[in-house]
């Protein structure tokens, strides 16, 4: 009986303040595997090559599982020792879970390309049409993901880093394949009009291995009362992240205090 009034003295004080009263909250250790792809360029296509006086080199970006967490609410029923002391004001018991979600990062093929400009005269990006294939097959790419690339005017004897954004990684649907990455008309001449009179193409491939990765992780559980305007707003802003419609109780899940009329 003592435990019960203490656990009841300890909600009340909490509703009296006007946030989410919690009960004890439970942790639950978790193991977080993401696969992470491992990439390499092929021996037929060097990293580094160099048409008409215009060096590309190419290097894959590093990829690792970082942990994001994420918070959900849902109305939830509340325990016995909670409903008999009920609430001051008009509130949804909820229950709320924060869970740490490991995912691959970026979540996308990129490249780093390092330009070094031997030419006698100014590089100029526009024009460039990048193409990304991954097990044979063309992958769609936003034009977004280069625009660096298109915009780059680079004088001669300078080098400048541009990264290319390609297809998600689920783009790579097999344990280990294949990736090619194609530069087409590259600029590499023009006349004293600035008229483009050469073009290059750039190709390299590239061996994936998807290998698995753990970390350690964790999701936690609490529970509590929140005011009806705030159950509102929370579940408007979870349901917009998600893509989905929010959906509010027309009735709050909510019983009065003691003595309330």
């Amino acid at each position: 009986m003592r435990n019960l009034f203490a656990i009841v003295l300890g909600l009340s004080a909490l509703i009296a303040g006007g946030g989410c009263a919690v009960t004890p909250t439970r942790a639950v250790p978790d193991v977080v595997t993401c696969t992470v792809p491992e990439i390499t360029v092929e021996a037929e296509t060097p990293a580094s090559q160099t048409k008409s006086g215009l060096g590309i080199s190419v290097a894959p970006a590093d990829y690792s599982v970082k942990l994001f967490r994420t918070v959900t609410y849902q109305p939830a029923q509340p325990p016995f020792a909670v409903a008999i002391i009920g609430t001051t004001a008009p509130s949804v018991y909820v229950r709320k879970t924060v869970s740490t979600v490991g995912r691959v990062a970026p979540d996308r093929i990129k490249f780093l390309l390092t330009i070094d400009n031997e030419m006698p005269r100014v590089f100029y990006g526009k024009g460039t049409v990048v193409q990304f294939d991954v097990g044979g097959r063309l992958q769609p790419v936003n034009q977004r993901g280069y625009t660096n690339l298109l915009g780059e005017i680079l004088p001669p004897r300078q080098q400048q880093q541009i990264t290319i954004v390609g297809p998600r990684l689920s783009s790579l649907t097999k344990p280990s394949g294949m990736i090619g990455l194609f530069l087409y008309d590259v600029v590499t001449k023009e006349n004293e009009a600035g008229v483009v009179v050469e073009k290059e193409n750039f190709h390299w491939y590239f061996k994936y291995t998807l290998e698995p990765r753990t970390t350690q992780a964790s999701t936690q559980v609490a529970e509590g009362y929140m005011p009806v305007a705030q159950y509102q707003a929370v579940m408007a802003s979870q349901a917009a992240s998600n893509g989905q419609q929010a959906t509010v109780p027309l009735a709050p899940a909510y019983l009065p205090a003691t003595g309330s009329p």
